[in-house]
């Protein structure tokens, strides 16, 4: 393009120095340049978008996905190109977006985030509904272990819990044991006080039998000891009598 460029300026310089100026060797000459600087104009346009492309390409590979091409100049040749791999690329952001969202959702158990499709072409949205059917399985896979876990602290709770009935019903029977032992020696020191009493009671009753004996046989004495008493007092006055009618 520049050997061009050079043999047009120096033809033009040799036609202007040979023949002066000719109208029908300028106006070629100034049609030649417009398309030169329109080529270049136009080139420009396309080396800024593949220079585009290659920033996107590197950001790509180092895994930073948020790089766009902007600017894009409208009449460029390239210009659908850029505008499909920005496309492209929100694609493949808001695919990635949406399943690093939905299975970091899923590792907290919030199964109620669920992949957003819309706007998704082709293979990013059949993958999306594939990774919800997965996020469907896990949820169901989380709730049948929270159930068997529930059921898991159920029974042990149960287990416990009739571990200390046990225990208690234990200590329970222990403690009934203990006081029967102390109700059957009460009882045994009950027999034996209530057979000595009564050994003792009988001794009392023999003791006082032998009172009433005595009472009843000094009663025999008394009266015994009354009658003689009137027998003297009458054998006194009989003598009183008797000294009287002698003086």
């Amino acid at each position: 393009m520049f050997s061009l460029v050079a043999l047009i300026s120096f033809t033009t310089l040799h036609s202007l120095l040979v023949n002066g100026i000719e109208f029908t060797h300028i106006v070629p000459n100034v049609l030649c340049f417009l398309v030169i600087f329109l080529y270049f104009q136009n080139a420009k346009e396309e080396r800024y978008i593949l220079q585009a492309l290659q920033i996107m390409a590197q950001e790509i590979e180092t895994g930073r996905l948020e790089f766009r091409i902007t600017k894009i100049p409208q009449k460029a040749r390239l210009a659908p190109v850029a505008w499909m791999f920005n496309s492209a690329l929100d694609q493949v952001e808001t695919y990635m977006r949406e399943v690093t969202g939905c299975f970091n959702a899923a590792k907290k158990q919030h199964f109620f985030r669920k992949p957003n499709a819309i706007g998704m072409q082709g293979a990013f949205a059949n993958n999306l509904e594939h990774i919800q059917i997965s996020l469907d399985m896990m949820q169901e896979k989380c709730m049948d272990d929270m159930r068997e876990s529930l059921f898991s602290k159920l029974a042990q709770m149960k287990t416990k819990n009739l571990l200390v009935s046990l225990k208690r019903s234990q200590n329970d029977l222990a403690t009934i044991t203990g006081q029967m032992q102390q109700v059957e020696k009460i009882s045994s020191q009950a027999s034996e006080i209530a057979a000595n009493s009564r050994a003792s009671l009988g001794a009392v009753i023999d003791k006082l039998n032998g009172i009433i004996h005595t009472i009843d046989a000094m009663k025999v004495s008394s009266l015994e000891l009354s009658q003689s008493s009137k027998e003297i007092t009458d054998v006194t006055l009989l003598i009183a009598n008797i000294a009287d009618q002698t003086n």
